[in-house]
């Protein structure tokens, strides 16, 4: 699988206090010089492919007006400089070049959906995390919604070029992270051709239990969660909602906040945490295998680097 990826993400900075840290993915910088030493070895253990800059894309969800806002808060700040652009309240922070990591990450989402209607499965390693964005607000660390641009890009362009009547494409979107991802099931509502399938945490932020409904389904899990049952909701409700659904991609927030080690080290201060291992991880890769349809994930939160270091070897599979 091809990891997609900005070093550019790392000049996104944040108080130290805030857990969304570059720190939680500098173990991919690792893998750039195991891809460079495989290269000159002639082997390719290790797949990995720069983000481009997706700035084009932000308003098939964003609002101009809140991009706009975006991009001039970003660019009064001083380097080094990292403040938060409303309330105290607020979870987001911003640096001088958060705007542009932002954009990058949208750009690596955008290209692994593109990826993905070509047969190419991917996984966009990206920071910030998205699914929390709404079309004019941020929060829950998420600047651009990554998924929702990557899905709406899917959904406006054809399936494939060379056919004389274009198919339209059927995204389901799951959203696998602690927490339940507001502003993509804000986009997904009621919108045609895509469907929302979850499993998060109950009774945590953003505090919002929705009923199911047409193109969408919900699952919420207890805290302390383990592999077994996690695993059995992937087979008993994931699998027949794929087959009811009919998509021609699957798209997957991916958050190793469910890790057992996120809820060890963040279960404080996220207020709650499951304990999976590698083992849910890598049954959710063997059962997108399986349906033989084009997928990719785009990383959304995680925040001890071993958490999702861990998930994402299951994923990809890299030794």
């Amino acid at each position: 699988m091809l990891i997609i990826y900005s070093a550019r993400q790392r000049r996104h900075l944040v108080d130290e206090n805030c857990p969304e840290k570059p720190e939680r993915i500098e173990f991919l910088d690792g893998l750039v010089e195991q891809e460079v030493h495989s290269l000159i070895a002639g082997t390719q253990e290790v797949k990995l492919d720069l983000a481009p800059n997706g700035e084009r894309f932000l308003t098939l969800f964003h609002t101009q007006r809140y991009i706009d806002s975006i991009r001039d808060f970003c660019s009064s700040l001083k380097p080094e400089e990292a403040r938060k652009r409303t309330a105290e309240e607020s979870d987001n922070w911003y640096a001088r070049y958060s705007y542009l990591a932002a954009c990058h990450a949208v750009g690596a989402a955008v290209k692994a959906a593109k990826l993905a209607r070509q047969g190419q499965n991917s996984f966009a390693a990206v920071r910030p995390p998205g699914h929390h964005a709404q079309a004019d607000q941020d929060g829950g660390f998420c600047i651009f919604n990554n998924m929702a641009i990557a899905t709406e890009y899917l959904r406006r362009s054809q399936k494939r070029k060379n056919q004389r009547r274009a198919t339209p494409e059927r995204i389901i979107i799951l959203d696998l992270d602690l927490h339940l991802g507001d502003g993509t099931l804000d986009y997904a509502q009621d919108r045609e051709r895509v469907f929302y399938f979850s499993i998060n945490h109950e009774n945590l932020w953003p505090y919002q239990h929705p009923e199911d409904s047409e193109n969408t389904e919900h699952i919420f899990l207890p805290e302390g969660t383990e592999d077994d049952r996690y695993i059995n909701i992937l087979e008993e409700r994931l699998i027949p909602a794929i087959r009811r659904f009919k998509p021609t991609i699957i798209a997957v927030s991916m958050g190793f906040d469910t890790h057992h080690l996120d809820h060890e080290e963040f279960g404080g201060v996220l207020k709650g945490g499951f304990d999976l291992t590698q083992r849910s991880y890598a049954t959710l890769r063997e059962i997108l295998y399986e349906t033989a349809l084009p997928h990719f994930y785009v990383l959304e939160g995680g925040y001890n680097p071993k958490s999702v270091e861990e998930g994402m070897l299951s994923i990809c599979q890299w030794t």
